[in-house]
C-alpha cells in the first residue's frame, strides 16, 4: 500500500490541477485529475489525501462532489524524491536474465538431438504397431442371409 507520495508525482499532479482548472475554468475532481494523468483513480486520491495532509492542495467537499484546489505548492519540496526507479530497473534485469536462463535450458532439454531420436522411435514403433493391425473381417448381415436363401 502507498505510504505517501513523491516529488515527482506531486508535480505531476499539481500540474493537473492547473492544467484542468484553465481549461475548465474551476476546480478539477479527483477523477478527471486521474484520466488526465493516465494513473488509477485510487492512487489519485490517496496521492491527494497525502498532499492535503503537506497543505500542497486544499479538498473541498460539497453533498454532489469533491473538488481539489491548489493549497500551498512550495511544500512539495518536502516530499521524497523519487528513487524506486533505478531498484525497479534493476529488477526487471534480473528478471529477464533468469528468464533469458530458462528458455537456454529448455531448448536444451527440449531441443537436443536425444529427445528428436526418442520421438522418432515412438513414432516408428506406432506405424508398427499400425501395419499389424488387421481389421475385424465383418459380420455377415441380414440382407446377405436372405440372398443366400
Amino acid at each position: 500500500m502507498m505510504t505517501g507520495v513523491s516529488y515527482e508525482r506531486a508535480h505531476l499532479i499539481v500540474a493537473a490541477l492547473r492544467v484542468l482548472g484553465h481549461r475548465d475554468g474551476r476546480a478539477p475532481d479527483e477523477e478527471s485529475i486521474a484520466h488526465l494523468l493516465g494513473l488509477p483513480p485510487e492512487y489519485v486520491r490517496a496521492a491527494i489525501r497525502h498532499m492535503a495532509e503537506h497543505s500542497i492542495v486544499q479538498v473541498v467537499r460539497t453533498p454532489f462532489e469533491v473538488r481539489v484546489e491548489l493549497g500551498d505548492h512550495t511544500q512539495i519540496e518536502s516530499l521524497p524524491h523519487e528513487e524506486a526507479s533505478p531498484a525497479m530497473e534493476q529488477e526487471v534485469r534480473q528478471f529477464l536474465g533468469g528468464r533469458k536462463d530458462k528458455q537456454a535450458s529448455l531448448e536444451r532439454l527440449f531441443g537436443s538431438e536425444e529427445v528428436a531420436e526418442r520421438t522418432r522411435s515412438r513414432q516408428a514403433g506406432l506405424e508398427d504397431k499400425l501395419k499389424g493391425f488387421r481389421p475385424r473381417t465383418p459380420l455377415p448381415s441380414d440382407a446377405d442371409e436372405e440372398d443366400a436363401s
